[in-house]
């Protein structure tokens, strides 16, 4: 059955009649009807199809869809029609599932709540809800995959003051969601934190270029502005104080230990890249460039492999490989700490088999839990930024800094986010550079003071999850 009753009603309204009238009129509870269609299914139509278009079908305009029209309406909708004009339909999906016109105000006014697409155990919500009463604004959590049917629901109740997006989360792939939004004119933001390319094979229009997107790696930036993206911003990551604080209590265990914490590979990885292939010779290469102190990382594939990078999932070729390179990376800079009985991995168990047996393996740790206690109590703690992200900087960046513990880590050009007299002296760009890293600071005391305090005082008063939205609220022009 290609047509939906999306709203039962007296009166049958169609939106799309498709390449077969004949087909609305047998659902149609009275001969006459009325209906909406795209101009350029029309077009695409011509003369012989406008003539199988019964008499009492009678064409409305979007201005025709008032409160009083829709609450009488029986609302069709052809299917296909939403999946080859997207940007058509969703605008006038918006107008009938919505409660009068964009300006009309529900009786309830959300002023001082902010909406997030996502749980409370999702990706930096938690952290963004404390920034968030930091600013005395309050978060609504509403579901990832929410339908635009109960977002609709929930915009008839109440209209926040901004929606906030963390990986297009909550923005259905057709932008049905999004066109609700900007239907009521409330500001949303998108927030990529992950590589923003690889988050876009999931979105099947052209709607994102003009959503206001932000990222945590600026090399991102001219490159969604190529592929049609009209505002894109550089945010990096941050901390939150409620989370990252220095712990009196240490683990007396890490005092003498260097500590990694990180997964061997993403979360559900192989099925992300199941059509994907190893470019087993130009790995190779590239793993001589990895020792060498060359980052083989996104940037450097895409290069390779001349693939581009919207629309579609070609992408994802240029991102196995540099994934597969970045285990390589991590499994090498791990190896160089293990000479020493000095290194404990915090991590899934996978690491077992590619690290070796002196390491200390301890299970995952709860970002929201002990970690801060972790990052407070060990000597150094590693940091390796994924190549999936060029110029990118991970948590840990900021996160070990508010603990009150001390960060080395490889080279990225996002650390240019920070000073060079403060990240030069923590910063290796080969395996073997991580030992000499290390006893150059054991050698200067005072220096690694000196750097420890001065992250710690920077990253709080200009690096936490309230500046960032304090960021995002001055470029979208929100009071």
């Amino acid at each position: 059955m290609f047509f939906k009753c999306i709203k039962k009603g007296q009166l049958d309204l169609f939106l799309g009649l498709g390449p077969d009238p004949e087909i609305a009129v047998e659902l149609a509870r009275n001969k006459q009807a009325f209906y909406i269609e795209c101009p350029m299914f029309m077009d695409q139509m011509g003369a012989s199809w406008r003539q199988k278009i019964p008499a009492t079908f009678s064409p409305v305009s979007t201005s025709r869809l008032n409160q009083r029209f829709l609450t009488q309406a029986r609302i069709w909708l052809y299917l296909p029609a939403l999946n080859f004009f997207p940007g058509f339909w969703t605008k006038v999906l918006a107008i009938c599932r919505l409660k009068g016109h964009s300006q009309c105000t529900p009786q309830a006014q959300g002023d001082s709540q902010v909406f997030i697409f996502g749980s409370e155990h999702s990706l930096l919500v938690p952290d963004i809800c404390d920034g968030l009463k930091e600013l005395n604004l309050n978060a609504q959590l509403l579901p990832p995959d929410i339908s635009a049917h109960d977002l609709a629901q929930v915009l008839n109740q109440t209209r926040p003051k901004f929606f906030l997006s963390i990986n297009f989360q909550g923005i259905d792939p057709l932008g049905e969601n999004l066109a609700l939004i900007e239907r009521c004119q409330i500001p949303i933001a998108v927030w990529c934190v992950d590589n923003p390319f690889h988050i876009l094979t999931r979105i099947k229009g052209k709607f994102w270029q003009k959503t206001v997107i932000f990222v945590t790696d600026s090399w991102f930036i001219p490159y969604l502005k190529k592929y049609g993206g009209q505002r894109v911003f550089y945010l990096p990551l941050a901390t939150s104080r409620k989370f990252f604080y220095p712990y009196e209590k240490r683990i007396d265990y890490l005092k003498d230990k260097v500590v990694f914490v990180g997964r061997s590979e993403f979360p559900h990885k192989d099925k992300f890249f199941a059509a994907t292939r190893l470019e087993a010779n130009l790995s190779a290469f590239a793993q001589d460039f990895a020792l060498q102190g060359i980052r083989p990382d996104f940037e450097w594939w895409l290069k390779q492999l001349e693939i581009p990078l919207w629309p579609g999932n070609k992408v994802r070729h240029v991102g196995y490989n540099a994934e597969v390179l970045n285990l390589y990376w991590r499994k090498v800079c791990l190896q160089a700490l293990a000479r020493t009985d000095g290194l404990v991995v915090y991590g899934d168990k996978n690491w077992k088999n590619i690290l070796p047996a002196n390491v200390h393996f301890k299970e995952e740790i709860d970002y929201y839990g002990p970690l801060s206690q972790v990052y407070t109590s060990a000597r150094y703690v590693l940091n390796l930024t994924s190549l999936l992200l060029p110029s990118g900087l991970t948590q840990r960046h900021f996160d070990v800094w508010a603990a009150g513990g001390f960060l080395i880590t490889d080279y990225t050009p996002g650390l240019k986010l920070f000073s060079w007299e403060l990240t030069s002296p923590i910063t290796f760009h080969k395996p073997d550079q991580i030992e000499d890293v290390l006893n150059r600071l054991e050698r200067q005391p005072g220096l690694k003071k000196d750097i420890q305090s001065e992250f710690h005082k920077l990253i709080l008063t200009r690096h936490t999850y309230r500046h960032r939205l304090e960021q995002i609220f001055d470029i979208l022009h929100i009071s």
